[in-house]
């Protein structure tokens, strides 16, 4: 969808270019094209970066342009600078875009007022962004929160069959499957935030960051559960929530080991995480789950 929205954004950004008779359709095309991202966020961020980039470049383009047009020397040097400034001013991932402007005022402009001219790739520069950021936001847009909720309940629902395969003796489930899933998760929740602090998306019903940290130790319950491999006894508790909550008869025991006491800890705080989350992403599963350990 990416693809199509970037062509989309592009055609509107040229053809808005010449019913306005800008200058330059090149530069609204090319900044279309930059700016349209996976997400809104990152949307934004390449158009901010685009805009001060293009600032940058025109302000040391305009004052070099007085020394030597053309000039391969000073188009060095010029660079140079603009690197050297971006640098100290934390600007960094401008400096591309800052002496792409730079190069094209010291190569391409002929003749007339060059404040003109820069001016005139700003406006260019700012049709694109505009144009690139309302197709991103308009067709189908891409939120970091769906993602994290998606990637949540997958995850969930695979550290139950996990735990299932785990206390049946059945080691032979694959923890990759659980990494990539939680990997995503911490990926995608950093836009998440983003996307909340300027008012993109709600949080809704459901509370994606209490939720998180419950996956984090879920997850990382799991790992310790599956470390200390099979054959390990079962309490009685254990057993029952077991069977409460997946219908799985197990054999338990009143006889633990301190390794096995260790392991259902470990077993009933996952069982716990696991009923929590499930409350949070599902009530009627959440529900059905109370009502048969009430019974």
């Amino acid at each position: 969808m990416r693809t199509i929205k970037t062509a989309i954004a592009v055609t509107l950004s040229v053809a808005v270019a010449y019913a306005l008779n800008l200058n330059s359709p090149f530069f609204a095309a090319i900044a279309a094209l930059i700016t349209m991202q996976g997400n809104i966020i990152d949307s934004f961020r390449m158009g901010r970066d685009r805009i001060l980039g293009t600032i940058i470049g025109a302000f040391i383009g305009m004052i070099f342009s007085y020394i030597a047009l053309g000039n391969p020397i000073v188009i060095g040097f010029g660079v140079l600078v603009i690197i050297y400034i971006s640098n100290i001013i934390n600007f960094k991932k401008t400096i591309a875009i800052s002496s792409v402007i730079f190069i094209s005022i010291m190569l391409n402009f002929k003749s007339g007022s060059i404040l003109n001219y820069g001016i005139n790739m700003l406006v260019d520069t700012l049709v694109g962004i505009i144009i690139a950021s309302f197709v991103n936001i308009i067709i189908y847009p891409h939120f970091s929160r769906d993602i994290v909720l998606n990637a949540s309940l997958q995850l969930l629902g695979k550290c139950e069959e996990a735990i299932k395969h785990l206390v049946t003796g059945n080691c032979q489930i694959c923890l990759d499957e659980l990494s990539e899933e939680f990997e995503l998760i911490e990926r995608e929740y950093p836009t998440f935030k983003k996307e909340e602090e300027n008012h993109l998306c709600k949080e809704g019903k459901i509370d994606l960051h209490n939720s998180r940290l419950l996956i984090h130790k879920l997850y990382h319950n799991i790992h310790i559960i599956a470390d200390m491999g099979k054959n390990n006894k079962i309490d009685k508790d254990n057993a029952r929530l077991l069977d409460k909550m997946y219908n799985l008869k197990v054999d338990y025991s009143e006889q633990l080991n301190n390794e096995e006491i260790v392991y259902n800890y470990h077993l009933k705080k996952s069982l716990e995480l696991i009923i929590t989350l499930a409350k949070a992403f599902n009530m009627e599963y959440q529900t059905k789950i109370k009502g048969n350990i009430k019974g």
